[in-house]
């Protein structure tokens, strides 16, 4: 008999439940955070939803990372995980929103870009706190945006994956290119 289990196991593993985007949590509903880390492919999406938010955020002094796919790479990514070829041109509207936010908040708002495609993104708030959380959404193949399941995560309770996925944030954190020159401007 072929054992498809470690033997070491003694009880069965707690079920996680996977997300849709639109049952995760609403960044618009956040009181007061103090870190956001927002990992995304051209964040069209969420800085079209949210943009107000963010800039009210920076405002009351919450720190802003924010990482992007070049937008020279993304029209070939686009089409393989979502039938989108419009990567790169939501890329360079997503650039101007983050000109706007930028240009406000210089010290507590950073934005750079990836030269080289990943499959999540994700968004992180205060997760160096207990009440802390991150959702990781995953891409697949030709799949929608609004179909991909997502992680939710708790800082109290899933410390080990929150992690994992913030060290592979700082490793293309560490790698990628400013996306502001000094005066907090767009440089290519």
């Amino acid at each position: 008999m072929v054992r498809l289990w470690p033997a070491r196991r003694t009880r069965p593993l707690k079920s996680s439940r996977l997300y849709t985007r639109d049952e995760l949590p609403d960044l618009s509903l956040l009181k007061s955070p103090h870190e956001l880390i927002i990992w995304v492919t051209s964040g069209q999406d969420l800085l079209s939803k949210y943009e107000t938010h963010l800039q009210r955020y920076l405002e009351t002094g919450c720190n802003i990372k924010m990482l992007l796919l070049k937008s020279e790479k993304a029209s070939d990514f686009g089409s393989l995980v979502n039938n989108n070829n419009n990567v790169a041109a939501e890329i360079q509207a997503t650039r101007a929103r983050i000109d706007r936010l930028a240009e406000s908040a210089k010290a507590r708002f950073e934005a750079r870009i990836l030269e080289e495609p990943f499959y999540f993104s994700m968004v992180a708030v205060d997760i160096a706190k207990s009440h802390g959380y991150m959702w990781v959404e995953l891409y697949g193949r030709h799949e929608p945006h609004l179909n991909r399941p997502s992680l939710f995560l708790s800082s109290g309770k899933d410390h080990k994956w929150i992690a994992y996925f913030y060290t592979q944030f700082e490793r293309e954190w560490g790698v990628s290119c400013p996306l502001n020159n000094d005066d907090g401007r767009l440089t290519d």
